[in-house]
């Protein structure tokens, strides 16, 4: 509760620390470790709260916040920052969660890091994937003329005319169809859309999976999307080459890209679903559960 409201509070006050990446990231493992009975007591059991250490919680955020004040810049610019120097704005919105470390002993949050590992482990993930426009953006201004190289190699056996033209952006294709690879050729739609749905299963079905192959088919989706996206391009400049309209062939690319990528959402989860979930139990048998009582118990009595 205290570090949702910090994070609200300091929103408020500057709101170019907003992050919605760290929100959904407190959110998603707040509500995996609630739909655990044994894993919310453990969360309840946490040592009563000293005014030192909420003195240093608040000072922490205050000093976080003065930071803030001083050296980040306001305004759109801002945000379309792609210096090493911009780092400094997401690098003070992922410290927005280190304050909390001071408001319970070492001992505790290594108890609570140990029985929750799977419930950090996809908080962890959220963080830095919903990292999206200036991470995303800084990594494509270095991998944008790799990408449309890779592109101009899988075309090369099916045209004799390709090209590929180092430029800002690069300029690849047939000399009857060329494309430039902007920023959202990068695959990026797709990317976003993986995440959504795949988060979206997880708190659903967050009982019935076992967390390390949902880490594990995850990273695999990622891969997956950025496959399905050269692909894609692939495809738009085929079409564009052997149309008699390239004008059709950019109006489809332009229109059944979410399509496409849901399709292929589709057919990654039936092939992995089934892999990630738990095995059940025989009959006759008990469950074990991940996280028996006695740890709690062991942390109260410690």
């Amino acid at each position: 509760m205290l570090c949702g409201a910090a994070l609200a509070v300091e929103s408020l006050l500057f709101p170019p620390l907003f992050s919605l990446s760290v929100v959904l990231a407190f959110t998603v493992f707040v509500l995996l470790a609630v739909r655990q009975k044994e894993r919310f007591d453990l969360l309840s059991a946490a040592p009563a709260l000293r005014w030192i250490r909420l003195t240093l919680f608040l000072g922490l955020h205050a000093g976080l916040l003065a930071t803030a004040w001083k050296y980040l810049p306001t305004g759109e610019a801002a945000a379309y920052d792609l210096s090493y120097g911009g780092l400094l704005a997401p690098a003070l919105r992922l410290l927005a969660l280190a304050p909390a470390l001071a408001l319970y002993p070492l001992r505790y949050w290594l108890q609570l890091a140990t029985a929750l590992r799977a419930e950090t482990v996809a908080a962890l993930v959220v963080l830095f994937t919903y990292f999206p426009y200036r991470l995303s953006a800084m990594l494509w201004e270095h991998t944008q003329n790799d990408l449309a190289a890779l592109v101009h190699l899988c075309l090369t056996p099916l045209f004799s005319d390709t090209f590929h033209l180092l430029a800002e952006p690069p300029l690849v294709g047939t000399m009857r169809y060329p494309v430039s690879l902007i920023y959202y050729c990068s695959g990026i739609q797709g990317i976003f859309l993986f995440q959504g749905l795949f988060g979206l299963l997880v708190l659903w079905d967050w009982k019935r999976l076992r967390a390390g192959r949902v880490l594990t088919a995850y990273a695999g989706g990622l891969v997956l999307m950025e496959a399905a996206n050269v692909v894609r391009i692939l495809t738009l400049i085929t079409a564009g080459t052997l149309a008699q309209e390239a004008e059709m062939a950019e109006a489809v690319h332009l229109n059944a890209g979410w399509i496409y990528f849901t399709l292929t959402f589709i057919g990654f989860l039936a092939l992995t679903y089934r892999w990630m979930l738990r095995k059940e139990p025989q009959p006759g048998t008990a469950s074990s559960p991940a996280l028996s009582a006695r740890s709690v118990e062991h942390y109260q009595q410690a």
